[in-house]
């Protein structure tokens, strides 16, 4: 008579074994036999976790920043400092139509010279977008040609996969949404009470959808007028953020980590603000020698690179492990 062997566990699947673990990229269930194996026949950047462990989220924590490495631009002044998707860094140049395109170890891939001086660009598949007087540009292997027609005075720019682009413009006070062909889905500039925004200049858009703007004041001797606005998808006020009233507070750029945290480089106080997805102060980045900071990105790892006034050295900061 034949035996009936009846499998009472789950399986790896790459063999009949007990399943012990987990490939969260490739969402593969592994035994320990096969681990060395599965390692060997991708290029994938296995992340391993025991198996009933594999829906589990470690909470990242802010601890001491540490600048990690600082990297020679060969430009006089970084005024604008960008991540691309494809794991490489943009970097434009204060008062000069070039921007410089670097790998994460500081490796020299690419330089540009667009038609017009940048200070506001955003990376994409391709290139990247920058605003200037006429509207939205798009440079790439190609050249730099005018994407979208826009009026008013555009400044900070973000383009969101797969096809969405967010545009600050000053004049009047508006967050403009588009989609890549041009059509405006989305424009934001009253809430209940007034105005949002006085002068939308950077944004930042979170892992929740919420579109995260910087709004210095005109004149930085004015106390307690810059502030940080955060509104929704769909535009709807959420809070703002205006650091300590007695504190000259001038955010100049933003960017999201991948808690939803938001770091605000603040050049009149030499240093980045941390606050959550609702507007709560974490804490305060700072080290020895740091000096107005301009421009901030961060990367997948949760890295900031960062920009200091009239300093060539691009600086790469760990602060969330």
């Amino acid at each position: 008579m034949a035996d009936n062997i009846m499998q009472d566990f789950l399986s790896c699947q790459f063999c009949n074994m007990k399943v012990q673990f987990f490939c969260k990229p490739c969402g593969k269930r592994l035994c320990k036999e096969c681990l060395l194996q599965h390692f060997e026949i991708s290029e994938v950047d296995h992340v391993i976790v025991l198996y009933n462990k594999r829906f589990k989220i470690v909470e990242k924590s802010i601890h001491d920043p540490e600048v990690t490495d600082i990297i020679p631009s060969g430009l006089d002044n970084m005024i604008c400092v960008r991540y691309s998707e494809k794991q490489n860094i943009y970097v434009a140049e204060k008062d000069a139509q070039r921007l410089k395109l670097f790998d994460t170890e500081g490796h020299l891939l690419d330089i540009y010279k667009p038609k017009n001086m940048v200070r506001f660009f955003t990376p994409t598949k391709d290139g990247f977008l920058y605003t200037a007087s006429e509207g939205i540009r798009k440079v790439n292997d190609v050249g730099d040609t005018l994407l979208l027609p826009l009026e008013g005075s555009l400044r900070g720019i973000i383009f969101v996969e797969p096809e969405t682009v967010f545009v600050c413009n000053t004049t009047p006070p508006r967050i403009f949404k588009f989609n890549i062909k041009g059509e405006k889905l989305l424009e934001i500039g009253n809430s209940i009470g007034g105005h949002v925004f006085q002068f939308p200049d950077n944004i930042a858009i979170n892992g929740n959808g919420d579109i995260c703007v910087t709004n210095p004041a005109f004149l930085r001797l004015e106390k307690g007028t810059s502030s940080v606005v955060v509104v929704n998808s769909e535009g709807d006020f959420r809070f703002s953020y205006d650091a300590h009233k007695d504190e000259l507070f001038h955010p100049v750029d933003i960017c999201c980590n991948s808690n939803c945290d938001m770091i605000i480089a603040d050049d009149a106080n030499h240093k980045f603000h941390v606050i959550n997805k609702d507007g709560r102060l974490l804490r305060f980045l700072t080290y020895e020698g740091i000096q107005s900071p301009c421009s901030v990105t961060t990367d997948s790892e949760d890295r900031l690179y960062f920009s200091q006034m009239d300093d060539p050295s691009l600086r790469i900061i760990h602060y969330f492990y």
